[in-house]
Order: C-alpha cells, then sequence, then structure tokens
C-alpha cells in the first residue's frame, strides 16, 4: 500500500473584515496484491472562498469545491457559520461535501483480510449544527447535531473461504446511506499541566433503501482522554469504545460485540526541528473483537521520531 498527499492553503485579507480563502489538496492511494490486478486512486480537493468577520469573533465563510475521485467528478457549495454569543455562548452551522472510498487503507486494510475489488467513490453531505459552552480555558460543554447522506457507502460482507481456511469480508455498495444523530463533548483542564476530554456519539447508521444497520458501524461511541503537558514533554492516554453493531456473514446479520481499547502516547520536543514518540495500541493486551469472531492482534507498540522543518 502506498498513500501520499499534499496540501496548500492561501488567505488574504481583501477588506477590513473580508478574507479570500483558497485551497488544495491532491492524494493517490494505489494498492497492489501478487494474485490481483492494482487498484489505485487520484483524488483532488480545490476550494475557493471567503470568510466574512463580525463583532465578538463570529465569521461567516462560504464557497465552492471542486471535487475529483476515480469516475466521480463534483461541484459542489460549503457554508460555515461561527456565531459568538456573549461569552461563555458559541453556535456552529455547516455544510459540507466530500468524495468517500479514497484511502485505501480503510477500503482494504480495516484490521481484517478483504478481498481484492474494484473501488467507486462515494458522495457525502454533512450538515451539522453545534452549541457550545466555553469558560475561559477551565471547562467546555458541546453538542451537536448532525445528518450526513452518502452515495455508495462501503460496507463489508463476511464470509469463511473453506479453501484458505480464513474468515474474509468482500465490499459491497450501499447507493444510499445516513447517518444520523448527536454528539456530546465536554473537557476540563483539572489544573496547570492536566486536561481531561470526553465525547459520545449516539447515531443511526442505516441503508434508506432497507432500513438495515451499516456493517459494523456503531449505533453507540464512547471516548475518554487525559493528557499531561509540560514543557518539551507530552503524555496522553485515551479509552475508546464501539457500541451495539451488527455484522453481516454474509446473508444472516450477528450481534457483533462492543468493542473497546486502549491506547498510550508518550512524545518528548528536543527543540524546534526534532522530536521522538512511542505509542502503544491496546495498552492491555485485550485483544477484542473489533470484527466478528475475530480476536485483534493486542497490544502493539511503536517508537519514532519526527523532524520538522
Amino acid at each position: 500500500l502506498f498513500s501520499g498527499k499534499v496540501t496548500a492553503d492561501y488567505a488574504n485579507r481583501m477588506a477590513e473584515k473580508v478574507v479570500g480563502k483558497a485551497g488544495l489538496e491532491v492524494h493517490r492511494d494505489t494498492y497492489s496484491m501478487d494474485t490481483a490486478r492494482d487498484e489505485s486512486a487520484m483524488g483532488r480537493s480545490a476550494k475557493v472562498g471567503a470568510e466574512f468577520q463580525f463583532d465578538r469573533g463570529s465569521a461567516f465563510e462560504v464557497g465552492a469545491k471542486s471535487l475529483g475521485l476515480k469516475e466521480r467528478d463534483r461541484t459542489a457549495p460549503y457554508v460555515r457559520l461561527d456565531y459568538r454569543f456573549k461569552q461563555p455562548w458559541q453556535l456552529l452551522v455547516n455544510y459540507d461535501e466530500n468524495l468517500g472510498n479514497g484511502y485505501f487503507r480503510n477500503v482494504f486494510l480495516p484490521d481484517h483480510y478483504v478481498e481484492m475489488s474494484g473501488v467507486k467513490a462515494s458522495l457525502k453531505q454533512r450538515t451539522s449544527a453545534r452549541l457550545n459552552y466555553r469558560a475561559k480555558e477551565k471547562f467546555h460543554l458541546g453538542i451537536e447535531l448532525f445528518n450526513e447522506r452518502e452515495k455508495d457507502a462501503l460496507e463489508s460482507v463476511d464470509q469463511f473461504d473453506p479453501v484458505r481456511s480464513v474468515l474474509t469480508s468482500q465490499n459491497r455498495y450501499i447507493p444510499d446511506a445516513q447517518r444520523k444523530g448527536v454528539t456530546f463533548s465536554a473537557s476540563a483542564k483539572l489544573e496547570e499541566h492536566f486536561n481531561i476530554s470526553a465525547e459520545s456519539t449516539l447515531q443511526d447508521p442505516k441503508n434508506r433503501k432497507t432500513g438495515s444497520q451499516i456493517s459494523y458501524e456503531p449505533r453507540k461511541t464512547f471516548q475518554i482522554s487525559l493528557r499531561y503537558d509540560r514543557g518539551p514533554l507530552e503524555f496522553g492516554i485515551s479509552r475508546a469504545a464501539l457500541m451495539d453493531r451488527t455484522a453481516y456473514v454474509p446473508l444472516a446479520a450477528v450481534q457483533a460485540e462492543d468493542y473497546s481499547r486502549t491506547d498510550l502516547k508518550v512524545r518528548y520536543q528536543f527543540d524546534d526541528h526534532l522530536a521522538a514518540f512511542v505509542s502503544v495500541r491496546d495498552l492491555y493486551d485485550q485483544q477484542k473483537e473489533k470484527r466478528w469472531d475475530v480476536p485483534e492482534e493486542g497490544r502493539m507498540t511503536k517508537a519514532g521520531v519526527e523532524f520538522g522543518f
């Protein structure tokens, strides 16, 4: 699997309270197997718009995007309203469109073996409204209502391969999928160096034609994180859970068990250009089943360095 991405952003103040904006993102993914033909995708997203600024930090941004991925091209509007009431309230309203299924790590390598197949782009249209309560750097509460429609959404269907004695998955497309729900979030500064945050989502991911739940997509999610930041040292530990999931194997629907995992990351910044990190996935080596009847590999540790220019 090869994946590469280049992004560029430009902003210019056109008037006292008007900022012109432009952006470009190009990415390419290539996936190859010895027993099948290579699959590749080149995606682009170019946008141009303007941000109008108002009192108390409020802003309204509107523009257009040119999207392209595989066989699908799309010109779409985007809108973002950031309205600041008197402290501590904030309202965010967004409408945006994007093309999906272009990142092959998610398509072919979602922690299990997926049969090689042709990929087509999906179209995602997302509307959201979020209300935030922010008390000066100490405490934050938020609630977001969202509705996302996706044409040609991708889901995995499991089946047992008796020749290789493994459980494999095949990708199939949902012509009209919808994810609608609410997200609650909160964060607090415990003291000078400690921050805690939590987020939970309740949603209904479904195939609008059949009414069935999208394979492996949870109806409930929860994540809690604790972060310590002091000088060059950063330490973070998080716990995430995916609940109320359904799998298809292939015609019958089965209840996939709830999935949860604890991750840890430590990072040290030596100077403006050099940093080192150690991360641990599944810290407690629980080997939960993210996929029906297939335990994960368990604890994984990764170490590396980061160079900035």
